[in-house]
């Protein structure tokens, strides 16, 4: 009787310990979900990072060609004033030369 008892106490030892290896098991499952949770949180930050140095970027560019189209309009205006100064130069020496004539 007494074996049979310590026998009973052997397999309650050995489901306690195979309990308590299945919690720790499941705990190491929890652990690695959670640290692919936050891989993929961080992975997700990286590229939302990316997204946003690539929109800082493209603002940049679009500005750089905001800003040569000025540049590009004030030498157009620059043009038509010297154009304008010249037709006008022109102008005056022809009345020059008819007054002259």
């Amino acid at each position: 009787l007494y074996l049979f008892e310590l026998y009973l106490v052997a397999v309650y030892l050995t489901e306690f310990y195979l309990l308590s290896v299945y919690l720790t098991e499941f705990y190491l499952l929890s652990v690695y979900l959670t640290e692919f949770y936050l891989l993929s949180v961080y992975l997700t930050e990286f590229y939302l990072l990316a997204v946003y140095l690539t929109e800082f970027y493209l603002l940049s560019v679009y500005l750089t060609e905001f800003y040569l189209l000025s540049v590009y309009l004030t030498e157009f205006y620059l043009l038509s004033v010297y154009l304008t100064e010249f037709y006008l130069l022109a102008v005056y020496l022809t009345e020059f030369y008819l007054v002259a004539v």
